[in-house]
């Protein structure tokens, strides 16, 4: 018996819920094997934060934000995922000092990038007050530049789709979804939903829809769950829909369905 998925079903009929271990577990079960690492000695306490993947032409790139004691931006080739290297065109040597970019001394959060291969970051750029993030960057594609920046309170997930730029805070009760343009990151909406009880984490958008994790709490009851927006936001489309790719000769390997959960069926969530 989940009593938070239950509560979230009687705010939100019909919604579409999903336990993050039940979620997780089948991914992992189904889609995870190792092909290749790289490893770097940072020489100090480091942490991984966010991480996002661009296609540029033929290479594919790796932004990888690291934290702790060692907070930089990172772009790897990993265009051959056996022999992954930094991209020596990014930043200095494939790294930037994120203090020395931001002007702050305070951890980067999570990571989007662009089709044209601009860089967006969810930091925190001040001290009190926010405890998670406290603006948006928009970083050229080179890494040696902030183009344009923006203040949202308890700022951390973010998203591309379209013209536009989605990003979760995390605010408790009070956390909600910020859609930014773009191009000069100024606010175009907010979306936020009604029963909210704990901080919002990642986003995601595909197939029209805007995905949300609820953090949920560390007890028995409330676990965190994965949010959708009930209607299609017809205003945006995903970047990685729009490119022609040729995938070439693939076997589809075959999965297992994830376990229904009891009271979470449904095809629609949230309030966008």
């Amino acid at each position: 018996e989940n009593r938070r998925l239950k509560r979230q079903l009687s705010l939100l009929p019909g919604a579409f819920v999903s336990t993050i271990d039940s979620f997780c577990s089948y991914i992992l079960r189904n889609y995870y094997q190792e092909i290749g690492h790289i490893v770097e000695e940072l020489g100090d306490v480091t942490g991984i934060n966010g991480i996002a993947v661009h296609k540029d032409g033929d290479r594919i790139l790796l932004y990888v934000l690291t934290c702790y004691n060692v907070d930089t931006l990172r772009c790897y080739d990993v265009t051959n995922p056996t022999a992954m290297v930094l991209n020596e065109a990014f930043g200095e040597g494939g790294v930037v000092r994120f203090p020395d970019l931001s002007g702050s001394q305070r951890d980067a959060g999570y990571i989007a990038v662009d089709v044209d291969g601009s860089i967006y970051v969810t930091c925190l750029k001040k001290d009190g007050g926010p405890a998670k993030g406290s603006h948006v960057l928009k970083i050229s594609a080179d890494g040696r530049s902030v183009i344009a920046e923006t203040a949202v309170n308890e700022a951390y997930g973010i998203c591309t789709a379209g013209d536009y730029l989605f990003v979760s805070t995390y605010a408790g009760e009070n956390s909600e979804v910020h859609a930014l343009n773009r191009e000069d990151l100024s606010e175009v909406a907010r979306y936020s939903r009604e029963g909210q009880d704990y901080p919002l984490t990642s986003i995601a958008y595909g197939g029209g829809h805007l995905y949300v994790a609820d953090q949920g709490a560390e007890m028995k009851g409330d676990s965190g769950s994965v949010l959708r927006t009930k209607n299609a936001l017809s205003l945006t489309r995903s970047p990685a829909e729009t490119e022609k790719v040729d995938p070439g000769q693939y076997e589809v390997p075959p999965t297992e369905e994830p376990a229904e959960t009891e009271g979470t069926s449904g095809d629609t969530d949230g309030s966008g």
